[in-house]
């Protein structure tokens, strides 16, 4: 008898916790503020294209937000589980998991680990087992997975990673699929026993013949070439436009990095030189961009399709010069003027349709964020504006607004 009371008190306990949870969560919802857009200049019908997503806190609460020219949307907790999983999830793979649930179970919700087109929706993540010496061999394999989706069935494998013991951290940053043929990027560290163990990075594009389940060719289309005791390498990726899973074109910028002692104690580096690496992932073609001195420092890259934007802050604002990669030309270079309102810290900033968005990373009470868009043509600001909050429930209300991406339709 003592048995079913204690399974009798356990099973009202998780009533009340499970209904608190509501209860607390409604309330919570009730309070949540609403944010609008408010124009200082230029034309509000710039706002009708953009989603702002970010972070709103108050107190130890954190919500998940959307803002748009329309409102401020929740990211709604709808179970008493899904208050595990609640960060921020990109509404494309919110998409996938609505439309494909049985392919999207287990998958890592990773916008760059999927390839999409009319036909298929592709999957491949790095799986990995790991050693507890990181200076050991790891044993590394692509994890892929496909669905056909007129028949709607799927079918996965699993390939080892060539030479995977030479790596101590691997990741997939893009997935394309052309007439049969998935081509995989990865990022790939190393320790190099040459150079004292320094850590060194390779990008390789993989191709894996679907048919055949194998992998038939490893390119490295970039790799850093080992340090000196007074310079360092550093590739990064750049960043795409909204149409990535389209965009053939994959650009990684290379920098040299000279150390300059300022005293006994201090030193910094500073970028000596910078090169632009284009690779066509269907074609496997790839050219190198010398990147003209004057635009090294604070040097930031965007691709949209054949144009890459290299640009950097100096004293007049923000420059931004268009390079064609199909032309070979540089076709615009602009002087954007930055708001006097943006911190500075980093903005957000985004290029897509030749036009050029800014967007603050921060708001709190008494701190707006700022949103600035121009055209990249001309120079023109086409908007300027803030972030606020509509109807602050109190004055003094102390709160954190994060963002982290802006999506453009």
């Amino acid at each position: 008898m003592k048995r079913y009371w204690k399974l009798v008190t356990i099973a009202v306990v998780i009533v009340l916790v499970i209904g608190t949870f509501y209860i607390q969560s409604s309330m919570a919802a009730s309070d949540d503020p609403e944010f609008m857009f408010k124009t200082v200049d230029g034309n509000e019908e710039e706002l009708d294209s953009i989603a702002l997503f970010g972070n709103y806190q108050i107190g130890t609460r954190f919500s998940d937000l959307k803002i748009t020219k329309e409102g401020t949307e929740y990211k709604k907790i709808n179970s008493f589980l899904g208050q595990f999983n609640s960060l921020y999830t990109d509404e494309e793979i919110e998409r996938l998991k609505t439309d494909y649930r049985n392919f999207m179970r287990g998958k890592t919700e990773s916008e760059n680990l999927f390839f999409e087109d009319t036909s298929l929706i592709a999957y491949v993540n790095m799986d990995m087992k790991t050693s507890l010496n990181s200076y050991e061999s790891t044993d590394f394999s692509l994890d892929i997975s496909v669905l056909d989706k007129d028949t709607e069935k799927h079918y996965s494998f699993n390939i080892k990673l060539p030479e995977s013991e030479r790596y101590h951290s691997v990741s997939v940053e893009k997935v394309y699929i052309d007439d049969g043929d998935m081509k995989i990027l990865t990022n790939n560290f190393y320790y190099d026993d040459q150079t004292d163990y320094a850590e060194q990075v390779e990008y390789h594009v993989y191709q894996v013949n679907l048919a055949d389940q194998k992998i038939v060719n490893d390119e490295v289309i970039a790799k850093t070439d080992g340090e000196s005791s007074d310079q360092q390498m550093e590739l990064s990726l750049v960043e795409q436009s909204e149409n990535a899973d389209r965009n053939t074109k994959i650009g990684i910028v290379k920098k040299t990095l000279q150390e300059k002692v300022i005293d006994e104690w201090q030193s910094t580096y500073e970028t000596i030189e910078s090169e632009l690496i284009v690779y066509d992932i269907v074609t496997s073609k790839q050219e190198t961009l010398e990147i003209q001195e004057e635009l090294l420092e604070n040097l930031l890259v965007y691709n949209s399709g054949d144009t890459f934007y290299l640009t950097h802050e100096t004293d007049e604002g923000l420059e931004v010069a268009a390079y064609n990669h199909e032309t070979k030309e540089l076709e615009t270079k602009q002087t954007i003027p930055l708001s006097d309102s943006l911190p500075d810290y980093q903005s957000l900033y985004k290029i897509e349709n030749d036009k050029l968005y800014i967007i603050s990373p921060f708001a709190a009470m008494g701190t707006d964020a700022v949103i600035s868009i121009a055209d990249l043509k001309t120079g023109e600001s086409l908007f300027e504006g803030t972030i606020e909050m509509k109807n602050p429930v109190q004055e003094n209300m102390d709160y954190g607004l994060y963002f982290h991406d802006l999506e453009i339709n």
